[in-house]
């Protein structure tokens, strides 16, 4: 950007930061107005990020004395640089960081083109406070857009502001307040203010600002306060697609990498921030408070393992702290604790599993008993793999569930062989088949009461087959 002759120290005078400006409301309907005349001219398309451009406009002067360091001591300089910076970082579109920061420009040429800025405070403020209640009713007059050069053009915007300065206040001092030349003249001025807006983010947007000295600190600055900005969206996707635009405008140092990651982690994004942090200890391994902040995550992680009992997670993590900072105080003795623990389970397991196949081998010889028609015996084999399965811990979904199965199973199979006792009883009713059932009492289990069966041949059938019954029905079925 060319210079005029005019000595800089003069132009700091008349381009001061005013005391006060514009009321809120008509400093951001200033900026929108600017915005949305590029919108809708089609010069530049904004219109998808009114809102972020808003949102910057709302800025507190604190938050601009942050973002633009010189705004006080010299605010042309502090426009100038920004209009530099944000034309080095203007992407192949406009996303909602860069509008953000246009809407933050954009409030600040509003505020430096405010008229009555050497005006009475109260005079001042009372006229502010006046075009705050009809701003969005006012009809602008916009003019035609214009490559900005912020010294010359703010030279000249601002002398044009000032022109009915001391009439306005005059008016006020009169007691006439805001009529006569301040209502009248106030379209103008917020017109004129919109078009400093508008052609300010013209230059910026559409390329036509001239390339500056931008440094590689500043565009560290502008990445890391791009980053906050994003993070505090919480939009993870967001943050991912700005990453890939933000990492090529500059190299990253290990310094600017770890402020990043500290404000992922501050925002609850550990496993983000570790990208950081891993990014530089790769290119600084020196750098000890990094290292520290990587081992502290990941024993953070393994504790939490841990207490939900995923034992191979937290011996995982506890490593990789190790591996991060071999001297940790608490990964070492963590690691232990996981590896026991996981020693145990596996101790459990492997005797769940074994339970399993031991009731699954008594279930088969209690088939065989029972192709034997060995009922008593069947049935006393069954009770034992019932007995077997009831080791089975829980604690293993697919063992508790083979457990679950394997019990329903020698619970019918047990139903069934009572049925086939109850059914060889009945055959073995009367005398003729006294030897029959001799022969069964003699080989029946001993708890089947050898007693019962033998009186079915004394023509008491029904009487003891109904006490047979109820006492195979008392069997315990587990």
């Amino acid at each position: 950007m060319k210079h005029r002759s005019r000595p800089w120290l003069a132009l700091l005078l008349i381009l001061a930061l005013p005391a006060a400006a514009w009321g809120p409301k008509t400093q951001v309907a200033i900026v929108t107005t600017g915005a949305q005349l590029l919108s809708k001219s089609g010069l530049v398309g904004l219109g998808r990020t009114i809102k972020n451009l808003q949102q910057g406009a709302m800025l507190s002067i604190e938050q601009l004395r942050e973002m633009l360091p010189d705004l006080e001591t010299n605010p042309a300089n502090a426009i100038e640089q920004e209009m530099y910076l944000l034309h080095a970082a203007r992407g192949e579109r406009i996303d909602p960081y860069f509008a953000y920061r246009l809407g933050a420009l954009g409030k600040v040429v509003a505020e430096v083109t405010t008229p009555l800025q050497s005006a009475s405070p109260s005079y001042r403020n009372l006229y502010y406070s006046e075009v705050d209640k009809i701003i969005t009713s006012l009809t602008l007059k916009p003019g035609t857009r214009e490559r900005v050069e912020p010294r010359a053009y703010f030279e000249r915007v601002l002398a044009e502001a000032a022109v009915n300065d001391t009439v306005i206040e005059r008016e006020y001092e009169s007691g006439a307040g805001f009529s006569e030349v301040a209502r009248s003249t106030v379209a103008t001025d917020a017109s004129r203010s919109v078009d400093a807006v508008a052609d300010v983010l013209y230059t910026v947007v559409s390329g036509q600002s001239a390339a500056g000295n931008v440094s590689e600190a500043q565009l560290r600055r502008y990445i890391v306060n791009a980053y906050r900005f994003y993070i505090a969206r919480g939009n993870k996707v967001e943050i991912e697609a700005a990453a890939g635009r933000l990492d090529g405008l500059v190299a990253a140092t290990p310094a600017m990498r770890e402020e990043v990651g500290d404000m992922f982690s501050a925002a609850g994004m550990k496993e983000r921030a570790m990208v950081e942090y891993r990014a530089v200890v790769q290119e600084a391994p020196d750098r000890r408070e990094v290292v520290d902040k990587m081992a502290n995550y990941y024993v953070e992680q393994g504790q939490a393992a841990l207490k939900e009992e995923r034992f191979e997670s937290a011996l995982e993590s506890f490593q990789e702290a190790l591996n991060a900072n071999p001297l940790h105080p608490e990964a070492e003795g963590l690691r232990l604790q996981a590896e026991r623990s996981l020693s145990d389970r596996e101790a459990r397991l492997s005797a769940s599993r074994g339970a399993i196949q031991r009731a699954e081998e008594l279930f088969s010889l209690a088939e065989e008993e029972a192709l034997r028609n060995r009922f008593a015996e069947a049935i006393d084999m069954l009770r034992q793999s019932m007995d077997a399965y009831g080791e089975v811990s829980e604690e293993f979904p697919a063992e508790n569930q083979e457990r679950v199965r394997g019990q329903d199973k020698v619970r019918e199979r047990v139903r069934q062989y009572k049925q086939e006792l109850i059914t060889n009883a009945r055959v073995f009713s009367g005398t003729a088949y006294a030897q029959d059932v001799r022969k069964f009492a003699e080989t029946a289990a001993p708890d089947l009461e050898e007693r019962a069966l033998r009186a079915l041949i004394e023509n008491e059938y029904k009487a003891q087959i109904s006490a047979l019954e109820n006492q195979l029905k008392a069997e315990p079925s587990r």
